[in-house]
């Protein structure tokens, strides 16, 4: 089989180990994205590293998503998952805190609507002045728009 000898019009190759990452906001992890279209709102798979021992509050997301742990493990609303978990979220289902583990976690996400990746709504107000200004929204934004130059 030949070895691949370079970019290949409208596709993007990466592996596991090297998807191209951004450092989030906080040092809480770094994270990549996938959009899946053009529409603003169309789906988008967010691979998600999170740094170890972080933590994340109770919030909401404001369409459905997918979530598949990859490695480590992170515990989300009391329930430890780990390594292979596999979660379905419906839009505006409150959950958390997510606490990630000593090791830290990388998880696969797909989202309905590429907006509410960025747009979490807390339930508690410190989490909501903690995360206010976030410049997530403008991160992944330039992630997907150097995606295809």
């Amino acid at each position: 089989m030949a070895e691949p000898t370079g970019p290949t019009k409208g596709q993007r190759h990466v592996t596991l180990d090297e998807p191209g990452w951004t450092e989030g906001p906080g040092g809480g992890g770094r994270f990549t994205v996938f959009a899946l279209g053009d529409d603003e709102h169309g789906p988008l798979i967010a691979l998600v590293e999170y740094a170890a021992n972080s933590r994340v509050g109770v919030h909401t997301h404001a369409s459905d998503y997918f979530s598949l742990v990859i490695e480590g493990e992170i515990e989300i609303t009391r329930r430890l998952e780990t390594k292979g978990s596999i979660r379905h979220v419906r839009a505006d289902t409150a959950y958390g805190p997510l606490v990630v583990g000593p090791e830290g976690c990388t998880v696969l996400e797909v989202f309905e609507d590429r907006t509410t990746f960025t747009a979490p709504a807390y339930l508690k107000e410190s989490d909501r002045i903690a995360t206010a200004g976030s410049p997530m929204p403008e991160l992944v934004q330039q992630v997907i728009a150097g995606t295809w130059t």
